[in-house]
């Protein structure tokens, strides 16, 4: 992916924006966008009679998003991208209006609470080999069946599941764990929410989820 470079600072508030991006940003934040019902790229291609080729397509049921994503991911975490609020201040009124705006998105059941602070771990299993983890819970379950010799691998599959919520409709899951000679799936859940329980009412394969209650039982050292 192309690196962004912002290098065009906006006269009116400051902020930085690469070239291509700055007449948007113009457009949408102090011309006559502030006033527009959609997104500058939604309500162009609604005035041509098109859709966006990603409408309706998440990391979870598109290769080509994840991809996406998964470069995003990559290229903050080593620097070669930087958003435009790397050393910027946060003001109180933003501070509260992100607050709203995820206060708002879990009344829903729209957003995953621990999402955002969740770690990636490289941990390699004597059993099910080199395995990227979700945080601190997933890598306690992990070593848990390793010192127990329960195979087990990483599951790769993804099941349909239907959910109104969702644009679509519909949505695809894949659980954490797969117990080998069990032949059952393992979700490891903290947060739940209305869309995880339409995910496992759904599940055509055994399933076990293992909440925190659980994981405290066996005596895993876990956050609280």
């Amino acid at each position: 992916m192309k690196e962004i470079i912002r290098d065009k600072k906006c006269e009116i508030c400051g902020k930085m924006y690469s070239k291509a991006g700055m007449p948007s940003h113009l457009w949408r934040s102090h011309g006559d966008g502030r006033n527009h019902k959609c997104g500058f790229a939604k309500g162009y291609l609604k005035l041509i009679g098109k859709t966006s080729w990603n409408l309706g397509l998440t990391s979870e049921n598109d290769n080509r998003v994840l991809q996406i994503k998964n470069t995003l991911i990559e290229g903050y975490k080593s620097g070669r991208l930087v958003t435009w609020q790397k050393d910027t201040p946060v003001t109180e009124k933003t501070k509260q209006k992100i607050s709203n705006t995820v206060s708002e998105h879990v009344k829903n059941d729209n957003w995953h609470t621990s999402g955002g602070r969740t770690k990636h771990i490289k941990f390699t299993s004597k059993l099910a080999g080199k395995v990227d983890l979700m945080g601190s819970w997933e890598l306690a379950y992990a070593k848990y069946l390793d010192d127990n010799n329960i195979k087990w691998r990483r599951p790769t599959e993804k099941f349909l599941y239907k959910f109104e919520k969702l644009r679509q409709g519909k949505g695809y899951y894949t659980p954490d764990f797969f117990l080998i000679d069990e032949n059952t799936y393992v979700e490891i859940k903290g947060y739940e929410t209305e869309k995880d329980r339409a995910k496992w009412s759904q599940f055509p394969m055994k399933l076990k989820i293992i909440k925190k209650k659980e994981m405290q039982e066996l005596n895993f050292n876990i956050p609280s």
